[in-house]
């Protein structure tokens, strides 16, 4: 069986469905047979290199920053849950991610990029 994973690592969803993925695979008695591809896109290849914090992005967005926490305090205590801590989906600085998708496809050219994927998601 073949996964693609279609991510960008500033999205809270994925670093919170990366994990779930793995633990599923850590249960799943053929996981020998699955093989897991990481595919990089940007959510915001736009945003400034001093980056904005995820308030701005929302109101970017017409989103009024005081949504912030009814949507992002689920993702957090879910993850909180599945021992993922500190997992900051609201009180965080984001930018664009173009450099860190190089050095995640470096290491995938090195054989390294599982264990790059899990650092960069559980780092952010």
């Amino acid at each position: 069986m073949k996964i693609e994973f279609w991510t960008d690592i500033v999205c809270p969803y994925c670093g919170l469905m990366d994990n779930r993925l793995r633990l599923a695979l850590e249960r799943f008695e053929h996981a020998g047979e699955v093989e897991v591809t990481h595919r990089s896109f940007q959510i915001h290849p736009d945003l400034p290199r001093e980056g904005v914090t995820q308030r701005q992005l929302l109101e970017m967005y017409g989103i009024p920053a005081s949504d912030g926490e009814g949507i992002f305090a689920p993702i957090e205590a879910a993850a909180r849950a599945e021992g993922l801590e500190p997992y900051r989906a609201l009180e965080r600085t984001l930018g664009p991610t173009d450099l860190a998708h190089e050095l995640l496809a470096y290491a995938t050219d090195k054989g390294r990029g599982d264990e790059a994927w899990t650092a960069m998601f559980r780092a952010h």
